[in-house]
């Protein structure tokens, strides 16, 4: 098992929603915004990626080479109506944190 700290950084796109976590299809843990969350994950986790309700983002590989892991979720505002409304991956993305 290893770990994976993940900070939600404040922007428009789900600002009052929390974002459900999933590692490889399974639900993990929910984030807010403003919020930093430390996950025990498997060792052999490919990827993970954030959804609410019936929208996903796009998902992020993790290395598995690589120990803790440390990720900014980032969302932006879009006036594309197919990704506002989940048609498409939603505007919030997975970053390695600098």
């Amino acid at each position: 098992m290893r770990e994976i700290t993940l900070y939600r950084k404040p922007g428009w796109y789900g600002r009052i929603r929390k974002l459900a976590l999933f590692v490889d299809g399974e639900k993990v843990g929910v984030i807010k915004t403003g919020e930093t969350l430390t996950l025990t994950i498997p060792n052999d986790a490919r990827e993970i990626y954030g959804k609410m309700d019936w929208a996903k983002t796009k998902p992020y590989p993790i290395d598995s080479s690589q120990g803790a892991t440390s990720l900014v979720i980032i969302s932006w505002f879009s006036l594309n109506p197919l990704k506002v409304f989940g048609l498409l991956n939603m505007p919030i993305r997975f970053e390695p944190k600098a």
